[in-house]
Parts: structure tokens; C-alpha cells; sequence
């Protein structure tokens, strides 16, 4: 399968708010677009929240789309907490660790 993405990302001025948009097409299914915004609250805590919209439709729902969450760096590290959904497996809660090197 092939998959093809585009996106963007801007850093409103003041570095505490920033604003993502994607594009994504696999071969086997429909077209997704995605938006999401990350606000800096605190110099290492980030709050987020977003929305894909998948082209073709869902079963579930336009609320289906709706993803919220966090994140939290320590130096090189960082760990990411998001609450969504996964379509028939309803909502999911997802954990990310990081690292820069």
C-alpha cells in the first residue's frame, strides 16, 4: 500500500500557540484531513486537541473525529497522553514517549 501525506504546522508569535493541518491518502482508503492547535500553558506542558475528517465518511459519526490530550517535556523527554476514538473499537487512550537525540 502506498500512503501519501501533507501538512503543515505555524507557530503563532509569542511561541505558545501552535496550529497543525494535514492531508492524508492511503491507496485503500478514502482521504483524511486533519486539524489540530497546541497551546503551551506552561514552559514544559502542552495542551492539545483535533480533528480528522475522513472524506468518505464514517459510521460512527462526525464526533468520531474529535481527539484531546496533552503532553509533557523534561529536557530530551517528553511523554504524550491522547484520548480519541478507533472506530469500532469506540474510545481509546493513547501514551507516546519521546526523545530527542
Amino acid at each position: 500500500p502506498v500512503n501519501i501525506k501533507l501538512g503543515f504546522a505555524y507557530r503563532v508569535p509569542g511561541d505558545k500557540l501552535a496550529i497543525t493541518a494535514d492531508l492524508n491518502r492511503p491507496s485503500d482508503n478514502d482521504l483524511t484531513l486533519g486539524f489540530g492547535v497546541s497551546l503551551t500553558v506552561l514552559q514544559r506542558l502542552h495542551l492539545r486537541t483535533g480533528y480528522k475528517y475522513e472524506l468518505g465518511g464514517n459510521d460512527l459519526g462526525a464526533a468520531s473525529g474529535i481527539a484531546t490530550g496533552f503532553g509533557i517535556n523534561v529536557g530530551d523527554f517528553g511523554l504524550d497522553y491522547a484520548l480519541g476514538t478507533l472506530g469500532k473499537f469506540g474510545t481509546v487512550h493513547r501514551f507516546s514517549l519521546l526523545s530527542n537525540f
